[in-house]
C-alpha cells in the first residue's frame, strides 16, 4: 500500500469505507458517520487519508463534511459545504457614524464647553 499510515487494508475496512461512501450519498446523520469514521479509524486508518478517499470517490462537499466530523467544527446532516460557514456581522452603515466621527463629535463637544469658562 503506497499511502501513508496504511499498513494493514484488510476486506473489513474497505467495506467500512464503502458504508462511508453509501452513507455521505445518502445524507446520513453525523452520529452515523462519527460511528462509521470511528471504526475506520481505529483499524489504524489516518484521517487525511479518508477525507482524500471520500473526495475521489463521493466529491468535495461530502469531503468537507468529512473534514469537519473528523477534525472539528460544527456540520449538519445537510448541506455540508455550507454548514462550517462563519457569519460576519454587517458593517454599520457610514450615515450612523462609526467610532472615529463619534469621538471627533464628543472632543469637539468638550472643547466648545472648555472654551466658554475662560
Amino acid at each position: 500500500m503506497a499511502d501513508v499510515g496504511l499498513q494493514t487494508h484488510t476486506m473489513w475496512s474497505e467495506t467500512l469505507l464503502e458504508n462511508l461512501y453509501s452513507q455521505l450519498k445518502q445524507d446520513a446523520s453525523d452520529d452515523q458517520l462519527r460511528r462509521t469514521l470511528q471504526e475506520l479509524q481505529d483499524k489504524n486508518i489516518p484521517g487525511r487519508y479518508l477525507v482524500r478517499c471520500v473526495n475521489n470517490k463521493v466529491g468535495s462537499a461530502a469531503a468537507n463534511r468529512t473534514e469537519r466530523l473528523l477534525f472539528g467544527g460544527v456540520t449538519s446532516a445537510g448541506d455540508g459545504a455550507k454548514a462550517g460557514k462563519s457569519k460576519k456581522k454587517p458593517r454599520p452603515s457610514s450615515s450612523k457614524g462609526g467610532l472615529l466621527s463619534g469621538l471627533k463629535k464628543m472632543l469637539n463637544r468638550q472643547g466648545r464647553a472648555g472654551d466658554g469658562g475662560n
